[in-house]
């Protein structure tokens, strides 16, 4: 895939439940979390549910971070949090607000995640402007990173080859290929058979 995505594109990997199989390479979540310098051999960045960062009890409340956002950033890999959302009970550090929930995940004093995946974006871009408002530096933070949802899925049925090369003409910056190949899929004429 690395030689049909332009330079500028990355190539993130997503990770499912740890316990589960990843069917390239034979092995679990769990194990793959524990290698990273393997994935960082193809892949540029990892995109992981935020309880594999910021894991909560049964009751609900936040137990100890986790090193998995030191871990992929000395790997050289940038990191996703993924989801988030409005509408899902959300754990009672939060006080119900998901803009403090997106906001400790970007502005604290141990860790930053690289991005996050939300089904509300404007919590996530409310979040963001908080903390650039928050840091009087004059640091460039950088421009906001274009994440694809299963390729182009508004455009074509979402983990198709038309959807993810119109998300790499669209000038995607991360393609998000997260659905296996289904077996009905037919990669030559692009239908199912």
């Amino acid at each position: 895939m690395l030689g049909r995505v332009h330079r500028r594109t990355k190539l993130v990997f997503r990770f499912l439940d740890e316990s589960r199989l990843e069917p390239s390479t034979n092995l679990t979540f769990r194990d793959l979390l524990d290698n990273l310098t393997f994935v960082k051999t193809f892949a540029s960045g990892i995109i992981v549910p935020k309880h594999f960062i910021w894991p909560f009890s049964y009751d609900n409340y936040l137990e100890e971070f986790t090193s998995v956002v030191s871990d992929a950033h000395d790997a050289g890999l940038e990191i996703y949090a993924d989801d988030f959302t409005n509408d899902w009970a959300l754990s009672y550090n939060y006080s119900y607000d998901p803009l403090a929930e997106s906001l400790s995940f970007i502005d604290n004093d141990v860790f930053s995640v690289d991005g996050v995946l939300t089904d509300f974006p404007i919590t996530a871009s409310e979040a963001i402007g908080c903390f650039a408002n928050l840091n009087k530096s004059n640091a460039d933070h950088g421009k906001p990173l274009i994440i694809s949802h299963n390729g182009a899925s508004g455009d074509y049925p979402g983990c198709t080859d038309l959807a993810y090369q119109k998300a790499v003409d669209d000038g995607a910056d991360v393609i998000d290929c997260r659905c296996p190949i289904d077996k009905r899929w037919n990669t030559d004429m692009h239908e199912f058979k």
